[in-house]
């Protein structure tokens, strides 16, 4: 399941957006379950604060399973 943090601080969860508080709640509304792998797409500017805040409500909800991603860079040589 793929999660996007929007530059307003809420979170895309399947279209719908969620704020942090509710976050568990809608992954599980999404079809997840506590084994679903579950990445976390979040922009250059996420600090590690914000990332362990994300953990700690996905894992409080039961998912274990967190991936942080960021954007690609592109490198040209």
């Amino acid at each position: 399941l793929r999660v996007y943090v929007l530059e307003d601080g809420t979170f895309d969860v399947n279209g719908r957006v969620t704020t942090l508080p509710d976050l568990g709640k809608a992954v599980k509304a999404a079809g997840a379950r506590s084994t679903t792998s579950i990445k976390v797409a979040v922009p250059d500017t996420a600090s590690q604060t914000e990332m362990t805040r994300i953990i700690g409500v996905l894992r409080k909800a039961g998912y274990i399973r967190v991936l942080f991603t960021r954007p690609r860079r592109a490198h040209a040589s």
